[in-house]
């Protein structure tokens, strides 16, 4: 009882203090995690390349421009719609103060701690520059992340073909035949479901980008690209997603074109949620919704918003991990959404 007891307390010293390194080395282990996601995502590729004879260095050099070329021009046109709001500063923060001006008229909110000289300091304060100044602050701290996950995922990808081969010379032939057969389930389910998700993200973020347009909301390509980011946190992406665009249409157009348009992405997510989603992710992913709440929760404390983009092919990773280790396989039934 004792014994039990003690590797009880052990194993809940090392997941906290695991947890405290996790977060404190964030600037580490963050590149690392999305590193070995990106491997999952553009290993099938680099594979394809080998198997027709061109050498790992340059099929891995090839995916890697490639992939880059994507990520950068995705980022320039991003930068370009912030870059763009200066010329709209004027118009936006006028309608934001014609609104308040009228809520204030309508409500009278001249007593208690809300009242006129309140709302108007507060509103003094608000000012969309210091946001966006802010963001891109933001994204040029960002490039110390992508520089270190491009260093973490290369030699991913020059070292992913060699793994085979190098535990089965690490252990006896049985063992590292059901390792083996082990990793590569893994590998595959995590592949499925990065693939899925990106189609469908694509789907999503395209038919936003489109319903801008029709609307005339400004900035369509930067709606529609962040929707394909947020369509990886499951459920609540598509809901945050969903609220922006509308609010911008509030300022510009009014309420009318703003309920219309919150109407239309609302059956949009719903539809695209409960009917492609399922079909194209189909078993790729069996976590509970239980286990999928507690881990957006958990990676969102641990690494903030992209915490919650990962987390759930993270967690995947280490359900599907439990699931071929006879001594966790406890774990990853409980894990599971199926009985």
């Amino acid at each position: 009882m004792a014994g039990r007891a003690l590797t009880i307390f052990l194993g809940l010293s090392l997941a906290i203090i695991g947890c405290w390194l996790l977060k404190l080395l964030k600037i580490v282990f963050l590149p690392l995690v999305i590193a070995l996601l990106f491997t999952f995502l553009l290993g099938p590729a680099v594979e394809w390349l080998t198997r027709r004879r061109i050498p790992l260095v340059l099929a891995v050099l090839a995916v890697l421009t490639l992939s880059l070329a994507l990520v950068f021009a995705s980022g320039f046109m991003v930068l370009q719609s912030l870059a763009s709001f200066t010329d709209e500063f004027p118009k936006y923060e006028e309608g934001i103060r014609v609104m308040v001006e009228r809520a204030k008229a309508l409500s009278r909110l001249e007593a208690g701690p809300i009242n006129r000289d309140r709302i108007t300091a507060e509103l003094s304060r608000l000012s969309l520059s210091e946001v966006v100044g802010s963001t891109l602050n933001s994204f040029f701290n960002f490039l110390t992340y992508i520089m270190f996950t491009l260093v973490f995922l290369i030699y991913f990808l020059l070292g992913m073909p060699k793994l085979p081969a190098k535990i089965q010379k690490a252990f006896p032939p049985d063992q590292a035949r059901i390792i083996n057969e082990a990793v590569q389930s893994i590998t595959l389910q995590v592949q499925r479901y990065i693939l899925a998700k990106t189609f469908t993200g694509f789907v999503t973020g395209l038919l936003m980008m489109l319903t801008c347009v029709a609307f005339g909301v400004d900035f369509p390509i930067t709606w529609g690209f962040f929707t394909f980011l947020l369509n990886f946190i499951p459920t609540l992406g598509a809901m945050v997603a969903s609220i922006p665009p509308p609010l911008v249409a509030l300022v510009k157009f009014g309420w009318v074109d703003a309920l219309w348009m919150l109407m239309i992405l609302t059956a949009l997510m719903v539809v695209l949620g409960n009917l492609l989603e399922p079909r194209v992710l189909g078993e790729s992913v069996n976590l509970s919704p239980l286990v999928t709440l507690f881990a957006l929760i958990f990676w969102a404390w641990l690494w903030g918003p992209a915490g919650m983009i990962v987390a759930v092919p993270v967690t995947a990773m280490i359900k599907f991990t439990c699931d071929h280790v006879p001594d966790l396989r406890p774990i990853g039934v409980l894990m599971g959404g199926r009985t």
